[in-house]
């Protein structure tokens, strides 16, 4: 089992290792604003910002554990093959997805070109 949380160019590796590995799931997952205390704990501007980001985030954050839970289901929910999932570890399909073959074929062709040893 794989997860890639980058949006960009992991949708296009996540499908072509599933295409090369057809007998393991991959999963790209977002899990969306998580209440942390990374701000808290950043450079000046933005510690000094954290409890002002708090209260305005709270409406639409989840603690770690709630996206943890999400996460995992999302992780073991899925079966052979490659997929996208949203914030509550619910496949969104090629949803807001704007990639093709032939761009993904391309990015494959320069990643194994690039590490070639």
């Amino acid at each position: 089992m794989l997860i890639l949380t980058r949006r960009n160019n992991s949708a296009f590796s996540y499908q072509e290792f599933a295409i090369q590995q057809p007998d393991i799931s991959f999963t790209q997952a977002f899990p969306g604003v998580v209440t942390t205390d990374i701000l808290k704990h950043s450079h000046f501007p933005l510690s000094w910002l954290s409890p002002l980001m708090s209260v305005l985030l709270y409406p639409v954050t989840v603690t770690p554990a709630v996206c943890a839970e999400y996460m995992l289901w999302a992780m073991f929910d899925g079966k052979k093959g490659a997929f996208r999932r949203d914030n509550h570890g619910e496949d969104i399909g090629k949803k807001n997805y704007y990639g093709s073959e032939e761009a993904r074929k391309k990015l494959w062709d320069h990643t194994v070109e690039a590490v070639k040893v």
